[in-house]
């Protein structure tokens, strides 16, 4: 009975993951576009759009896409989450096609651990993917710290009193105060990276987004192979900060001081 119970939980919270994204999508959605988002297996996802279709939650178009009418649209992506997915949506597209390297959007959870709301995965052989699906942690990715600095000090401290980390991997930072100096540091920049801390084989970097009130709402990561991030570090970072710009102005926010 436990065990149905967990399957039970599990499908349920992917289903609403599918609604709260289709709603905030600015197209429609096609059935590899939910497996590449998700990670879910095909006939997996296939039974649950299906599912949400006949249902009436969903609708499907003639190129089999889905997308969700707008009458309930209109009650989900009404928020400040829907207007931060429509402002980065174009920006993040431009860029992976730009970078032709992982691109994605993340925002800190109540648990202050990254949820990825969006990502545009690398048409790359070989590529960085991200489960969209999963919390990552914030004290070994870029986007993890960089949203983290801007949060007031005693929520890092109080953070940080969970320290030292699991070391998932040998670089992993995992003291109070070696993660202390790095949450300053990307404070002070806006942007923080990370070499090998998360998974091996896998670099890149997390720029800070903000809203109309100057704050820092979430965060814009390219993420790909280390070899190429340190082929091309200083290009990634220019071409990141310049659309993290972009889409802070769209959210409202004035330009950022060069």
């Amino acid at each position: 009975m436990a065990e149905l119970n967990a399957a039970g939980v599990k499908s349920a919270a992917r289903v609403l993951d599918i609604l709260e994204w289709v709603a905030l999508r600015p197209e429609p959605a096609s059935l590899q576009n939910v497996v590449n988002h998700f990670n879910f297996p095909k006939s997996s996802a296939l039974a649950l759009m299906s599912t949400l279709v006949d249902r009436g939650y969903l609708l499907k178009d003639a190129n089999d896409r889905y997308h969700m009418p707008a009458s309930m649209r209109a009650r989900w992506a009404a928020d400040d989450l829907g207007q931060l997915l429509v402002a980065a949506h174009a920006p993040m597209r431009e860029l992976n096609e730009r970078l032709q390297e992982t691109v994605i959007l993340g925002v800190l959870d109540s648990e202050l651990q990254v949820r990825v709301l969006s990502k545009l995965t690398s048409a790359q052989e070989v590529r960085y993917d991200a489960d969209a699906s999963v919390p990552r942690p914030a004290y070994c990715t870029a986007m993890g710290r960089v949203l983290l600095a801007f949060r007031p000090l005693k929520v890092q401290e109080r953070y940080l009193k969970k320290a030292p980390f699991p070391k998932l991997t040998p670089a992993s930072l995992t003291s109070a105060t070696a993660l202390r100096k790095r949450l300053a540091h990307a404070r002070k920049a806006g942007l923080e990276t990370v070499f090998e801390e998360f998974s091996l084989g896998g670099s890149g970097a997390a720029v800070a987004l903000r809203n109309a009130q100057g704050q820092v709402v979430a965060a814009l990561n390219v993420a790909t192979v280390t070899s190429r991030f340190q082929a091309r570090q200083h290009l990634i970072l220019q071409e990141l900060q310049r659309t993290a710009d972009r889409i802070s102005e769209r959210l409202g926010a004035s330009a950022r001081p060069v």
